[in-house]
């Protein structure tokens, strides 16, 4: 390989590179004024759409009045989730009796999200678990 043809070589190589990498993912300014100005999204969620384009959510919503509560729940969450843009959120969690869906959200979901009434929070979804080791045995001893 000559120098002359070295450059344009190497030039290549380096645009196949770079383009063939995935884009770091900006949120757009106004997206993030209108998020964290609504003080519905939490900090965490903001960040983590600033650093990944993408975050797990939990969305918390509000119920209608009357009915029974796991019809209200199901209804409540259908109506939100049927607002959001195609492809924008992808549900990993629902719930019987608690008002709050879990899943992976865009930015585009997160405004979406915003514009629906009912939705009351949205926060990162953290890992937790549940642990019985302190109550079993505070229980066991009142009996």
């Amino acid at each position: 390989m000559t120098p002359a043809t070295r450059v344009p070589s190497l030039l290549a190589l380096t645009l196949v590179v770079t383009l063939g990498r995935p884009a770091a993912a900006a949120l757009a300014p106004a997206a993030r004024a209108r998020m964290v100005a609504s003080s519905r999204v939490g900090r965490e969620v903001v960040a983590g759409l600033e650093a990944a384009g993408s975050v797990r959510v939990m969305v918390a919503f509000a119920l209608p009045a009357g009915g029974r509560r796991a019809d209200a729940v199901a209804e409540a969450r259908a109506g939100i989730l049927a607002g959001l843009p195609a492809g924008s959120f992808t549900v990993r969690r629902v719930f019987r009796a608690v008002e709050a869906v879990a899943g992976d959200a865009s930015p585009a979901a997160i405004l979406a999200l915003l514009d629906r009434g009912g939705v009351v929070r949205i926060d990162l979804d953290a890992p937790g678990s549940a642990n019985l080791t302190q109550a079993l045995p505070s229980c066991a001893s009142r009996t």
